[in-house]
C-alpha cells in the first residue's frame, strides 16, 4: 500500500519567487561528485531531473548532460526557473512521468524525494531509466546548528517550531526494501556536512522558503511581513553585533542503479 500523500507547499507563486532567490545553491558540488563517481569523460547525451523546483538542480545538471529535461508538479516553481540552452521544463508529477521507457541514462532528484509517493515514483524511475542507468537522490538540509552558539538549537526546537510546526513528509532514506520491487539496486550512500555564512536578515529570508513557514503563510495564519519580522527579531540576539554567523548544513546522496541485464 502506498503511504499517505503529503501536501505540496510549493505551488504558490510568491513562495516560488522566494525559493528562487533565497535557497542555497549547493547543487554543483553534488554534480561534480556524480561526474567523478560515474567516471564521465564527456557529458551524457541526456538526463532527467525530477522535482526541479525553480531550476537550480537542472542548471547544475547541465554540466554533465548535453540535454536536460526537468520536471516539477508546480507551475509556479517552473515559472521562476531560468531559461537556458539545453534545458527543457515539463510540468508533470513525479509519479506519472510523460516519457517513454528507457529514455534516460541518468535521473536525478534534489530536495524532493521526501514529497513523492515513493513506490509510484520508483516504478516510474525504473521505467524511464535505461538498463545500466543511474538514479541519484540527493539533498541538503539545515541541521539546526549555528557555529559556536548552542543556544540557537534550543530556539529552533522551541520557539521557532512552536510557531512554525514541521510539515509531514516521507523523510526516511531510500532503502533496499523500497527499491527491490522495482528492480533497482542501492549501491551506496554518501554524506557530508558544512557551514554557510549568513547575516540575520539573509537567514531569515532563507527560512521563509522552508515548507513549514510557507505552510503557515499560505494558510493565512499570518502574513509574509509578520513572519519575516518575527524571524528577524528571533535571530537578532544570536548575532549581537556580529555581521554574520555560520549555519550548519548536511548533505547526502543515495546512489541507485538499474541493472544492465
Amino acid at each position: 500500500m502506498s503511504p499517505e500523500p503529503v501536501r505540496n507547499h510549493f505551488v504558490h507563486r510568491t513562495a516560488a519567487e522566494r525559493y528562487q532567490r533565497h535557497r542555497p545553491y549547493f547543487h554543483p558540488r553534488i554534480i561534480e561528485l556524480v561526474r567523478a563517481r560515474l567516471a564521465l569523460a564527456q557529458p551524457l547525451p541526456r538526463a532527467l531531473d525530477v522535482g526541479c523546483g525553480t531550476g537550480q538542480s537542472a542548471v547544475a545538471l547541465r554540466a554533465i548532460a548535453a540535454e536536460v529535461t526537468a520536471t516539477d508538479i508546480s507551475e509556479a516553481m517552473l515559472a521562476s526557473a531560468p531559461a537556458a540552452d539545453g534545458i527543457r521544463y515539463v510540468c508533470a508529477p513525479a509519479e506519472q512521468l510523460p516519457f517513454a521507457a528507457a529514455s534516460f541514462p541518468l535521473v536525478t532528484v534534489s530536495m524532493a524525494f521526501h514529497w513523492f509517493d515513493r513506490p509510484r515514483f520508483l516504478a516510474e524511475a525504473a521505467r524511464v531509466l535505461e538498463p545500466g542507468g543511474w538514479l541519484i537522490l540527493y539533498g541538503y538540509h539545515f541541521t539546526k546548528l549555528m557555529a559556536g552558539v548552542p543556544a540557537f538549537t534550543a530556539w529552533i526546537e522551541g520557539a521557532y517550531q512552536a510557531r512554525f510546526p514541521l510539515t509531514p513528509r516521507h523523510g526516511e532514506p531510500v532503502s533496499e526494501a523500497d527499491l527491490a520491487p522495482h528492480g533497482l539496486v542501492l549501491t551506496d550512500r554518501s554524506d557530508f556536512t558544512d557551514y554557510r555564512p549568513y547575516s540575520a536578515e539573509a537567514y531569515a529570508d532563507s527560512m521563509l522558503t522552508h515548507s513549514n513557514v510557507i505552510a503557515r503563510i499560505e494558510s493565512g495564519a499570518e502574513s509574509l511581513e509578520s513572519a519575516r519580522a518575527w524571524l528577524r527579531a528571533g535571530l537578532a540576539p544570536f548575532f549581537d553585533g556580529v555581521a554574520s554567523r555560520d549555519f550548519g548544513f548536511a548533505g547526502w546522496i543515495s546512489w541507485v542503479r538499474k541493472p544492465a541485464g
